[in-house]
């Protein structure tokens, strides 16, 4: 009975010592198996994600402009008009966008009536002479009989005021005649200056009222534009200072700047800069157009622009640090020349992914390689990339 006692816990301590050998088994297994998987993940953590070529910001001489907006205005527009009332426009020989010269007869108005007031006057002026030569020979006669006491001191002032009277009366008729001339010569209206017709309201058989506009005239056909700028943009700007104005047909024509607005408008705290443009049929009166002012170069700090990801209307890059891992940071950007941008605040011994930046993430591990030759293809490619 003993025997089979000892037989049995004999039995039971190999089925322990088996159960024990079993689980230290699992257990260093398990535990390999995880030590395994931490070595992979970490050895893929520390895996670079792609191959990438790196620049630094650059110092470059770019030339700083500045945009405008703005309408074609005549330098000097002149109002001709009609001088004289009460009389028909009989003929016009000009229309608006002839060109026309100093001098040159641009309608006539009818004379009939001016003429018959003309003749009246010169009739007037004539009655007006004979009365005064009547009387200047009765001024002589009395000049001899008045010490001889054959007239009266009051026929003396009689003929004397007569012949004054008559002197006023052909003055008077001189001037009516003066006034019929100078209304003849007004029924033909002629070009103050050399130009271009850009507006007509006369119209033939029209009644003419004296101030009423008949044509409007762009002197010497010279055009200028008045470019709006806030106010602190006019510190920019000075007299002389070339323009390129840009039309909507594409075409661009070079201009100087003439003079500044004195004063600012107060709702919209913008003022003018006018600038003088050349004779061209690119542009036209009334015309809305842009332009750059050139401000002249400086030196600027500049990135690719392949290197700059847009991301929620904003701009990054990707920096690399010496352990090759980017970190993306938010950039201010300016005026793009070329393919290159205006960048503010960076050091230049910054290591920027160059580009593919849309595949980056902050944190992940890259390879710097080679920089990619330039070429068609591969510029096509980083467009369709970025």
């Amino acid at each position: 009975m003993l025997s089979n006692k000892s037989f049995f816990a004999k039995i039971k301590v190999k089925y322990y010592v088996l159960f024990f050998v079993v689980v230290f088994l699992v257990l260093f297994l398990f535990n390999y198996q995880s030590h395994s998987s931490d070595k992979q993940q970490t050895k893929t953590a520390s895996s670079p994600i792609m191959t990438v070529s790196i620049t630094h910001p650059r110092i470059e001489n770019i030339s700083r402009d500045l945009l405008a907006y703005g309408y074609i205005k005549p330098w000097q527009e002149v109002i001709i008009g009609s001088e004289i009332s009460g009389v028909k426009i009989n003929r016009i020989f000009v229309n608006v966008g002839d060109h026309v010269k100093k001098g040159q007869l641009l309608a006539k108005v009818d004379n009939d009536l001016i003429l018959a007031d003309l003749s009246q006057s010169r009739a007037q002026a004539l009655e007006a002479k004979s009365l005064l030569d009547e009387a200047n020979k009765d001024t002589y006669r009395i000049q001899h009989l008045k010490n001889t006491g054959a007239i009266s001191d009051q026929e003396m002032s009689q003929i004397l005021t007569t012949e004054k009277t008559a002197q006023s009366k052909l003055i008077a008729a001189m001037a009516g005649v003066k006034t019929n001339e100078l209304r003849l010569s007004k029924t033909r209206i002629y070009a103050t200056d050399d130009g271009v017709i850009s507006s007509r309201t006369a119209t033939t058989g029209s009644l003419l009222q004296a101030g009423q506009e008949l044509f409007r005239m762009i002197r010497k056909n010279q055009l200028e534009w008045h470019a709006e700028v806030t106010q602190r943009e006019l510190y920019d700007l000075q007299p002389a200072m070339q323009v390129i104005i840009k039309t909507s047909n594409g075409h661009s024509i070079t201009g100087h700047v003439r003079q500044l607005s004195p004063v600012v408008n107060e709702d919209t705290n913008r003022g003018i800069a006018y600038v003088d443009l050349p004779v061209s049929d690119a542009v036209k009166m009334g015309m809305f157009v842009e332009g750059r002012f050139i401000l002249g170069k400086h030196q600027v700090l500049t990135l690719p622009q392949s290197s700059i990801v847009m991301q929620d209307s904003y701009s990054y890059i990707f920096v690399v640090n010496p352990h090759n891992k980017v970190k993306r940071i938010k950039i201010n950007v300016g005026r793009q020349t070329g393919d290159r941008v205006e960048v503010f605040n960076l050091d230049q011994n910054l290591k920027v992914v160059e580009s593919s930046g849309n595949f980056l993430s902050d944190g992940d591990v890259i390879q710097i390689g080679n920089k990619i030759p330039v070429s068609n293809i591969t510029n096509g490619l980083l467009k369709e990339l970025n």
